[in-house]
């Protein structure tokens, strides 16, 4: 199933609190984007509805950064208001939570350092040059699936 970022966004804020930590709109833009990524990779299709777009700290889903940018920098303490939500302990629900397990633990700085990698899609396509500039699924879907090692293949 394909969903709004927001309703990828509310498992990482979510299963974030349950954990006691709380996430910027920076590092929760990374998240979503790995996610997707992985997603991407693993199944050909997309998990989020919207867009990626090459901002100046990485890749940003425009519509998700909007729902957030009144908290600024500071953690985002309460789940996105949105009709849709990804069921708890269906097999999405289960691989956002791999992905915040694997994720969840670096830093901000450090997961704009691994989205900014050389080749990588944001590289690809402005390098935040020209912000709100498209990077296309299949970029995206090639690059982490470029990453899946080969025994998982």
């Amino acid at each position: 199933m394909i969903y709004p970022a927001a309703a990828v966004a509310n498992v990482f804020i979510e299963t974030a609190a349950e954990n006691g930590f709380f996430f910027t709109n920076l590092k929760l833009q990374k998240m979503v984007y790995f996610a997707h990524g992985w997603y991407l990779a693993f199944t050909d299709s997309p998990l989020i509805s919207e867009d990626v777009q090459s901002w100046k700290y990485g890749p940003v889903i425009q519509a998700l950064y909007n729902d957030l940018r009144h908290y600024g920098a500071s953690p985002i303490t309460h789940r996105i208001d949105i009709d849709v939500a990804v069921g708890k302990n269906s097999e999405d629900w289960n691989f956002i939570r791999a992905v915040y397990r694997k994720y969840a633990p670096f830093s901000p700085a450090q997961l704009v350092a691994m989205t900014h990698r050389p080749g990588s899609p944001w590289d690809q396509f402005g390098a935040g040059q020209d912000d709100f500039q498209i990077i296309p699924n299949e970029a995206i879907k090639d690059y982490f699936k470029k990453m899946i090692p080969a025994n998982e293949q």
